[in-house]
């Protein structure tokens, strides 16, 4: 992981020794990434401290999306959207991607993808089961 100053300038590395980091969130006091691997996890650094886990994947489990909202961290996990605070507390699942094709059959489809999040809701997009956000 590297950051560099919006107005540019030298390139830091923020965490090294990681497996293959992903889907990047920051806000003033941290940066979170998923750390994807044979298992994934979503990673919180802050300052100089040593990178923390923040949530833990089951197996090979993977997470194709992350984003950040105040201290609430927004993750895609199946087919389920989860909220966590940004302390890896509260872990609830938000919202699940359903397939409404036929109405009287809804059918749980599609793994969340791409997501943003503003003060009233977390849009998310289904590529593949639905495709659709």
């Amino acid at each position: 992981m590297r950051s560099v100053l919006t107005a540019g300038g030298a390139i830091a590395d923020i965490a090294t020794g990681q497996l293959t980091p992903t889907h990047v969130a920051a806000d003033a006091a941290a940066v979170y990434w998923v750390n994807q691997g044979a298992t994934s996890n979503i990673m919180k650094k802050v300052g100089a401290a040593a990178a923390v886990e923040v949530v833990a994947a089951t197996g090979t489990d993977k997470y194709p999306a992350l984003t950040l909202a105040g201290t609430k961290l927004y993750y895609a996990h199946k087919n389920d959207v989860h909220q966590v605070g940004t302390d890896g507390t509260n872990d609830i699942i938000v919202a699940t991607s359903v397939n409404y094709d036929k109405p009287a059959e809804p059918l749980i489809s599609g793994d969340p993808m791409g997501m943003a999040v503003n003060a009233t809701r977390v849009v998310f997009t289904t590529p593949g089961g639905r495709n659709s956000v």
